[in-house]
Order: C-alpha cells, then structure tokens, then sequence
C-alpha cells in the first residue's frame, strides 16, 4: 500500500510541477486562463496534502475495526500488533505459489473466509469448455493446493462449482449434463473434491455443492463477467468447532 501510496503522490505532484510550469512560461495565455491554471494546481496541491493526512487514519481504522471484531467473537485478546500483516504476507505468499503452478495469466486467487481462507480458481485453470475433466495444468495447482492445506488443521473443506448465467447449449454436452449449468458446476465440485482427497485429504470433511449460475461475483452482461464467474471456489475452514 505504501509503494501505490508514493506513486499516486508522484503523479499527483508531477501534475502540479506541470500545470505551474505552463502558467509561469507561457507569455500567451490571458489573465483568466492564468488564474484557472493555478486555482487548479493550488486544488491538487490541497489533495496531495489531504490524502496523506487520511491514509494513516484509514489504516489506524482498519486495525481497530478488526481488534472489535476478533473481541466480538469472543476473543479474550484483540488482535496483536502486527497481525494482519502476516496474514497478508501469507496470502500473497499462497498466492504466488498457485500462479506459478498454473501460469501468471491464469485466474487462481487467494482470499480470507470466516474462520479460514477460501482459493478461487477459474474454470480455464481446471477444465475445457462444457467438460468436468480436470486438465493437466488444473492438477498441478490442486496438488500445490493439496500440500498447503495438509500444513495446518482443518475441520471442512467446501468445493463450490460455480458457472455463468449463459444456458448449456452444446448438444454434447447437454446430452452429458441434461440439468444444464446446476448440473456441469455440481460435476466440476464432484472432481475437483475428489482429487482433493486422492491427495489424502480427509474424505470425510470434504463437501461439496453446486451453484450454477446462483451466486454471480459479476455481472452476467459482458465476457469478462462471464469469465469471472466460471470458477470454483475451494473453502478450508481451520477453526477447531464441531462440524
């Protein structure tokens, strides 16, 4: 955050350089495009400054929202100092270790869930068109996937197939899935969980569901939309409550 941080002020003062370069050298501009020129220049000066007020307190809030609710849940300590910056180191780290399996253009991401960490992956990460085979590249990031859950304990882990809004079409793969969309996301949990637990996770807290295109992340009205709702969604909930 602080690297975006520094170049949003670059740019942001790089701007005002800019506008009172023009207004200082320029012998040809009116009285009136002048004081435009600078009420402007002194306005993103303003918002430089305001901005690097806010950051800090924004960041100071979002510490202490997160102490209240770890004290919400019943928590006897707040949240350490320090805390969620090792969460986010960890993210970014199993986030990197699934790119690298499956190429730095594929969809694989990494986010947090109650009680655990959720890995969100594309279905072109894991499959062909309108097909519930896993592809080569899809079980490399499953087994990658496989070794880190293994590292820590967990009580359930939750295979959700998701698809987009658009109607199974293909009369090979309708004749393979008559129940269209609800049908292909519950065969793709199906596999998904399946090798999941070839890879000798417990079978016995694995479930898996079925959405279809019931819970869009995006809006249904463009490809990248579409693209971003063929996924599958892998919850790992660590927590230590009864199933």
């Amino acid at each position: 955050m602080m690297s975006q941080r520094k170049c949003s002020n670059r740019g942001a003062l790089g701007l005002v350089a800019t506008l009172s370069a023009v207004f200082t050298t320029s012998a040809c501009i009116s009285q009136q495009e002048h004081d435009e020129l600078h009420d402007m220049a002194s306005l993103y000066q303003r918002q430089v400054m305001d901005y690097e007020d806010f950051v800090p307190g924004l960041q100071a809030e979002n510490v202490r929202l997160r102490n209240e609710l770890e004290l919400m849940r019943g928590e006897s300590e707040p949240v350490p100092a320090g805390f969620t910056a090792d969460i986010d180191e960890r993210m970014a780290e199993l986030q990197r270790m699934l790119e690298e399996a499956a190429g730095a253009n594929s969809a694989v991401s990494v986010f947090e869930v109650e009680g655990g960490i959720g890995y969100r992956l594309g279905d072109a990460v894991l499959f062909g068109v309108g097909s519930a085979e896993i592809l080569d590249v899809g079980r490399e990031v499953l087994v990658r996937l496989a070794e880190e859950i293994k590292s820590e304990s967990y009580r359930r882990i939750w295979v959700r197939g998701h698809t987009d809004s658009v109607p199974v079409a293909q009369a090979e793969t309708l004749q393979r899935y008559p129940h269209g969309n609800l049908q292909l996301s519950s065969a793709r949990a199906v596999e998904v969980a399946a090798m999941l637990i070839e890879l000798e996770l417990d079978a016995t807290r694995v479930a898996v569901a079925g959405f279809g295109p019931n819970e869009p992340i995006e809006a249904n009205d463009s490809a990248e939309g579409q693209k971003a709702n063929r996924r599958v969604e892998i919850f790992v909930l660590r927590t230590e409550e009864t199933p």
